[in-house]
């Protein structure tokens, strides 16, 4: 390689590449849609992970350009029977540019999951994979669980009752974990809605993250790890 073309290699790769710290543009404008609503970067919510998505799909200017297709018109049966929706607001470019970057996740796994021990009231001993209590006594909580209580407690309670206990018209979410409703199609639920029934959509307004924090309430509080009203936290 010449001189020449080498610098010309390096100045378009600054030119490319966000500098340190900054977020790639398709990032940035991932984040600024609902993307993260349904998507999270290693572990499956209410689609796919960036990751597993990044495996299927090679990084070529065709596959962006079909991919970003889909994210504006919207697709189903690629990943399940959920339907992908469709963000007719996205321009083609911004479309192209959010899954150029994704494709450029290049992690290999799955985040290890840990399981964490607890004692139900009746000495049953549970395994989650979150953690309930900052330390091993069962004090404190998390500050994930806290924040969960708090986003349940302004968004949620009012039709599913304190302490995600139901009203008599809605169901109690306790007794729902209880009977198995697992975390993807809680999350599947809440952030898609069902709104035959009066289940707004969540999507756009809380994030994966935060939807998954409401989880974790429900799930610790269903177990009897923690008792009714507000949790113990700092």
């Amino acid at each position: 390689m010449s001189l020449f073309s080498y610098l010309l290699l390096v100045a378009a790769l600054l030119v490319s590449s966000p500098a340190a710290g900054q977020q790639p543009p398709g990032e940035q404008l991932a984040q600024q849609s609902d993307c993260f609503s349904c998507h999270a970067t290693s572990t499956e919510v209410v689609g796919p992970a960036w990751v597993t998505i990044a495996q299927r799909y090679h990084d070529t200017r065709p596959m962006v350009r079909m991919l970003a297709s889909k994210v504006i018109h919207g697709s189903s049966g690629s990943w399940g029977t959920l339907p992908m929706p469709p963000h007719p607001s996205l321009s083609e470019a911004d479309a192209e540019t959010i899954v150029a970057w994704l494709l450029t996740i290049k992690e290999t796994a799955m985040q290890n999951v840990t399981h964490y021990s607890y004692k139900s009231p009746d000495g049953k001993l549970v395994q989650l994979s979150f953690r309930v209590f900052k330390d091993g006594a069962q004090g404190d909580v998390t500050d994930d669980v806290a924040q969960g209580y708090d986003k349940y407690d302004t968004y949620c309670s009012r039709c599913h009752g304190l302490d995600a206990a139901g009203t008599g018209y809605t169901p109690n979410l306790q007794i729902s974990l209880q009977k198995g409703l697992s975390r993807h199609d809680f999350l599947a639920t809440t952030m898609e809605g069902r709104t035959a029934k009066g289940m707004p959509k969540w999507a756009g307004t809380l994030t994966a993250d935060e939807m998954n924090q409401i989880y974790d309430y429900i799930k610790a509080r269903s177990l009897g790890l923690i008792e009714n009203g507000p949790p113990p936290s700092d």
